[in-house]
C-alpha cells in the first residue's frame, strides 16, 4: 500500500511534532540547544583593521608556540611527571594544583618571567583548551598503544598459523621473522623498524605467493602495519612541512634515478620476465562494437603506447622500447611542469598527473625487478618511490591557507555592575529601513579598553553612551550548586572615553544577511528564548600574506527545549537507502503488519539522468561541462539530503511515529553503502537534521557528552544493526546468508555436459556457463565450469578449508544473486520480487521489533538465526 504525494514543509511538521512533545513532556529539566553563527568581519569598509587585527594574532600565535615549546620539552623530559600534571585532581594534587589548567595559568601567567603582549583574557582562554587537548593527547595515545599490541598479535598470529602453513605447502622459503616490541618502553625507533620488515614481508606476499605462485591475494596473509604514535599536542600544527612543488620535485629525481637504471635492467631479461613485463603493461581490451576505450590514467596511456611501439617495431630490443616510454613519458612531464609553472599549483588535477607521470616512469623501470620475483631489491629500490609519491598525494590534503582562533569564553554580565566578565560584546544599531540595521562586535584587545551595559540615565564616569544596543547573558555557572537560570540581557552600550573598544563591524552574505539578520531581529531584538553562549575570532590567510587575511566571529547561540517526551509509540517507520531510488519508507503497527510503503525522492533519479545526458552532449560540442553544470549538479546533490529530511518529518508528524534507521557506525552500514544512490556522506546529515529537529520538540534526547557510540532507542530515533535486513524475504523470512549459499554448495552437482546444478527446496537450479567479473578496471568473462573445478579441486565442499569454503560462497553468490538487478529483490527459496528498498525498509522496521523482544547479548553466535525463526514465526501468526 502507497501513500499519494504531498508537499512537505519542515516548519508545518514541526509544529505537529512540537504539540505532540508537549503533551507527552514531563516535569524534568528541559533540554539546552545550540547554534553556531558565522559572520565575515567587514574589512572592506575598515581597511585599517586588518593590521590592528593582525598584530593582535600575531602575539597570540607567539604565545601559544612558546607554550607548546615549554609542553613538548616537559613531555620529552620527564613523560610522568608530565602525565601527573596532566591528570591531577584534588586527591592527586601536583605541584600543589588541584587541575591541569590551575598549573598552567600559574606557570605562564601568573609566575612568567617575561610580561605578556596578550591580554590575561586570551591568554586564559588559550590555557583553558590546551588543558583538554592535553587530556585528549594522552587518551589517544592510550587507544594508539593498544592498537599496535592488537596488530603485533594479529601478525603474529598469522605469521605462525596460515602464512607459515602456506610457505610449508609451496615450499616457498619465508622472509625473516618479525622482531620483537617492548610494549612496556615502546618508542617510535622499535615502531619504525617492526614496519619496515612489515614492508618487506608484503612484498614478498606479493612477488612470490600471489605473482609466482598464483595464490588469491585475499589468502596471502599479508601483515598489517602498526599505527605510528600521535605527534605531541599542537607540534604538528607549527612543523615546517615541505610544499606541493618540492615533492613533486623529489619524486621527479627518484623517477629519474630509476631510469637511469632501466638500461642493465631490461638488458638481461629472460623471456619468461619480458613476457610478464607485458602482461602488466597490455592495453585495455577493445570494446564489443570495436570502439577503443580511451585512456583515463597515465598507467593505460603508458599500455596504449607500449602496445603500440611493439607493434610498429618488432625489431626493437626491450631497451629501445624501454627507452622511447620514458622519453615520452618525461616530454609530457615537461609540459606539465611548464604550465604548473605559468598557473601555480593550485591546479590540482595537474599536478594529480604531473606525480602520476612520474609514479609509472618509475614503476616501469622497476618492473624488472618485480618480474624476477627478487622481493628484497624491490622494496630497497620502490621504498623511496613510495614514499616520494605518498607527500606528493599527501601535500593535496594540506589546507592552502594558515588559520588561527582566539576563543571568547562567553558574554557573561556582573550581576549588579552591568559590567563584562570577558572582552567581547555583540552590538546592534537599528536603522530605519527594515532588516538594515548595522551588527558590530566590540572587542577589548589592549589595556584599559571597557563597555558596559547600564541604564542610559546613569552617569558613569569617564564613560561615554553610544548608539549601540549590545546583547549579553546573565546567570549561568560551571558549578552546577551556583547555577542559575541563564537569560539574555540587552542595554544601551557604555564604552570608555579616553581608550574605546575597537569595533568589528560584521558583513553577511545574500543568503546569510536575509535568514541570520531576520532571525536576530525577531530573537535577540525583541525575544528571550535564544541566549548567547560563547565565541571565537577567526583568521584565515594565506601563507606568509597577513595583508590577504581574512577574518570572521563565529559565536555559539543557546536556547532551551521541551525534555524527552515519554511516548508510547503505537506505530514505526523503517528507513533504508537505495540504489535505484534515494530513499524508501514502510510503517508497521506494534505487531509489525505493514500499513503503509512508499519512496522517497524519486525524482532524483530522473534528474540525474537530465545532468548526465547535458554533460555528455557538452562533451560532444565543447570537449567538455561548464562550471554551471558543474555547481548545478553539486548542488541538486546537497540538496537531497535536505529533501528526504523533510519527508521523513513529515511522515513521523503524520503517523506520530518513531523512526527506525540503520546503524552508522555498524561495519555493515559503512560497507554496504557504497553503492547506495545515498551516499554515507549524504546519509550523516539526514540522520543530524532529524536529531536536531526532534530535538527541539522534545522527541530526542541530547548526549549529557560527547558518546563514541550513539544510544540506539532514543525517542523517535531508534538505530538497529542493519544485519540481514537487506537479505530477508518479507514473504517467506529466508534469509539470504552464507550459511544459505553454503547449503546450496553441499547440493552442487556437474552434467555430463559440464552444467553445474543446485537444488533449492527440490528445485534444480542450472548455473550460467559464465559469469562477470572486474580485473584491473576492466570488465571479464569468465567461465563458470573452469573457476568451480579450481575452486572444489575434485573435492566436497565439506573437504574444503576455511578459504577455499568462503571463496565457493562468494562465488555462487555472485551466480545466484537475490539483487539479480539493481533495484529488485527475488527470493531465492520462494521466488518472490519487489522493490529492494522498500523491504528493506520494512525489515528494518521489524529488526527493531525483534530486537525488543530478544535483546542483544555478547558473544551471541545464533543471532541470525533466531531472527530468521522469529520472523517466520510473524508471518504465520500475525502478519499472515
Amino acid at each position: 500500500m502507497k501513500t499519494k504525494n504531498r508537499s512537505n514543509s519542515i516548519h508545518a511538521s514541526l509544529r505537529q511534532l512540537l504539540a505532540l512533545g508537549l503533551s507527552k513532556s514531563s516535569s524534568a529539566e528541559p533540554q539546552r540547544i545550540t547554534r553556531t553563527v558565522k559572520f565575515k568581519i567587514n574589512t572592506d569598509i575598515r581597511p585599517d583593521l586588518i593590521p590592528v587585527l593582525n598584530r593582535h594574532f600575531d602575539f597570540f600565535e607567539k604565545f601559544r608556540r612558546k607554550v607548546l615549546a615549554e609542553l613538548e620539552a616537559l613531555w620529552n623530559k620527564d613523560q610522568k611527571s608530565f602525565q601527573a600534571m596532566v591528570q591531577c585532581s584534588a586527591k592527586k594534587p601536583y605541584q600543589k594544583k588541584t587541575s591541569c589548567y590551575a598549573w598552567l595559568d600559574t606557570h605562564f601567567i601568573t609566575e612568567a618571567k617575561e610580561s605578556l603582549d596578550l591580554p590575561r583574557k586570551p591568554a586564559t582562554s588559550l590555557l583553558y583548551n590546551l588543558s583538554g587537548g592535553l587530556k585528549s593527547f594522552l587518551t589517544r595515545r592510550e587507544t594508539v598503544a593498544e592498537d599496535i599490541q592488537k596488530r603485533f598479535n594479529d601478525n603474529l598470529r598469522e605469521w605462525n598459523g596460515d602464512l607459515s602453513q602456506l610457505a610449508s605447502d609451496l615450499k616457498a622459503p619465508l622472509p625473516p621473522a618479525p622482531p620483537n616490541l617492548d610494549f612496556e618502553n615502546l618508542i617510535e625507533k622499535a615502531i619504525e623498524k617492526y614496519n619496515d620488515w612489515v614492508g618487506r614481508t608484503r612484498a614478498w606476499c606479493n612477488l612470490i605467493l600471489v605473482q609466482q605462485k598464483k595464490v588469491e591475494r585475499r589468502d596471502a596473509c599479508l601483515p598489517r602495519y602498526l599505527k605510528g604514535y600521535p605527534g605531541f599536542f599542537g607540534s604538528q600544527r607549527y612543523a615546517t612541512t615541505a610544499g606541493l612543488a618540492e615533492n613533486l620535485k623529489k619524486l621527479e629525481q627518484v623517477a629519474r634515478e630509476q631510469s637511469k637504471k632501466m638500461p642493465t635492467r631490461f638488458a638481461k631479461l629472460t623471456p619468461e620476465i619480458w613476457t610478464a613485463i607485458q602482461e602488466r603493461f597490455s592495453p585495455p581490451e577493445v570494446c564489443e562494437a570495436g570502439e577503443k576505450r580511451r585512456p583515463r590514467t597515465a598507467h593505460q596511456t603508458v599500455c596504449l603506447r607500449f602496445a603500440a611501439l611493439r607493434a610498429a617495431h618488432p625489431e626493437w630490443t626491450p631497451v629501445q622500447l624501454a627507452e622511447e616510454i620514458l622519453a615520452g613519458i618525461f616530454r609530457g612531464a615537461e609540459k606539465l611542469k611548464k604550465h604548473l609553472a605559468a598557473n601555480g599549483f593550485t591546479d590540482r588535477p595537474a599536478v594529480i598527473k604531473l606525480a602520476n607521470l612520474y609514479n609509472v616512469a618509475a614503476a616501469f623501470s622497476l618492473d624488472p625487478i618485480r618480474a624476477a620475483g627478487d622481493y628484497i631489491l624491490f622494496y630497497e629500490e620502490e621504498t623511496p618511490k613510495r614514499n616520494a609519491f605518498g607527500d606528493v598525494r599527501g601535500g593535496l590534503h594540506q589546507p592552502s591557507d594558515e588559520s588561527a582562533a582566539i576563543e571568547i569564553m562567553g558574554f557573561g554580565l556582573q550581576k549588579e555592575s552591568g559590567k563584562p566578565l570577558y572582552n567581547g560584546l555583540l552590538v546592534c544599531k537599528k536603522s530605519e529601513k527594515e532588516h538594515d540595521d548595522s551588527w558590530a562586535f566590540l572587542y577589548c584587545h589592549t589595556e584599559g579598553q571597557t563597555f558596559e551595559l547600564a541604564n542610559e540615565k546613569a552617569k558613569l564616569r569617564g564613560k561615554l553612551l553610544t548608539d549601540w544596543t549590545g546583547f549579553a547573558s546573565r546567570g549561568g555557572s560551571r558549578k552546577k550548586a551556583e547555577a542559575s537560570a541563564k537569560q539574555l540581557a540587552r542595554g544601551r552600550v557604555w564604552i570608555s572615553e579616553k581608550t574605546p573598544p575597537t569595533v568589528l563591524p560584521l558583513a553577511f552574505g545574500s543568503r546569510q544577511g536575509r535568514e541570520y539578520l531576520w532571525h536576530f531581529d525577531r530573537d535577540l531584538r525583541e525575544k528571550n528564548e535564544w541566549v548567547l553562549g560563547n565565541g571565537r575570532l577567526l583568521r584565515i590567510m594565506p601563507p606568509g600574506q597577513p595583508n590577504a587575511a581574512d577574518f570572521y566571529l563565529a559565536i555559539t547561540l543557546e536556547r532551551q527545549v521541551p525534555p524527552l517526551a515519554d511516548i508510547k509509540a503505537e506505530r514505526f517507520i523503517g528507513i533504508a537507502r537505495g540504489e535505484a531510488i534515494p530513499a524508501a519508507y514502510a510503517v508497521i503497527d506494534e505487531l509489525g503488519k505493514l500499513l503503509a510503503s512508499g519512496k522517497i525522492a524519486e525524482s532524483y533519479r530522473k534528474q540525474q539522468r537530465e545532468f548526465n545526458d547535458a554533460k555528455r552532449e557538452l562533451q560532444r560540442t565543447q570537449g567538455g561541462y561548464t562550471r554551471w553544470l558543474r555547481s548545478k549538479e553539486r548542488n541538486r546533490a546537497r540538496a537531497l539530503s535536505g529533501e528526504v529530511t523533510r519527508a521523513v518529518l513529515a511522515l513521523a508528524a503524520e503517523h506520530r511515529a518513531p523512526v527506525v534507521l540503520a546503524n552508522l557506525n555498524s561495519s555493515l552500514a559503512m560497507r554496504g553503502g557504497k553503492k547506495t544512490m545515498m551516499s554515507l556522506m549524504q546519509y550523516q546529515p539526514v540522520q543530524r537534521a532529524l536529531e536536531q529537529k526532534f530535538l527541539e520538540a522534545g522527541l530526542w534526547e541530547a548526549p549529557k557528552r560527547k558518546q563514541k557510540f550513539p544510544k540506539k532507542d532514543n525517542g523517535f530515533i531508534k538505530l538497529i544493526d542493519a544485519w540481514w535486513t537487506s537479505r530477508t524475504c518479507s514473504q517467506c523470512g529466508n534469509t539470504h546468508s552464507s550459511e544459505f549459499y553454503e547449503k546450496l554448495g553441499e547440493t552442487l552437482t556437474h552434467a555430463p555436459d559440464e552444467k553445474w546444478c543446485v537444488t533449492v527446496c527440490e528445485r534444480p537450479f542450472v548455473l550460467p556457463d559464465t559469469y562477470q567479473y572486474r580485473f584491473r578496471g576492466e570488465d571479464k568473462v569468465g567461465n563458470t565450469n573452469e573457476r568451480l573445478q579450481s575452486l572444489l579441486k575434485g573435492k566436497q565442499i565439506k573437504e574444503l578449508t576455511g578459504k577455499q569454503r568462503e571463496h565457493l560462497i562468494e562465488f555462487l553468490e555472485r551466480l545466484l544473486s537475490f539483487r539479480p538487478q539493481q533495484a529488485n529483490f527475488r527470493c531465492l527459496k520462494c521466488g518472490y520480487e519487489t522493490n529492494a528498498a522498500v523491504q528493506a525498509a520494512l525489515t528494518i522496521a521489524r529488526k527493531y521489533l525483534f530486537e525488543l523482544e530478544h535483546p542483544p547479548k555478547k558473544g551471541e553466535k545464533d543471532r541470525r538465526l533466531k531472527w530468521q525463526a522469529w520472523y517466520q514465526e510473524k508471518l504465520r501468526t500475525v502478519w499472515k
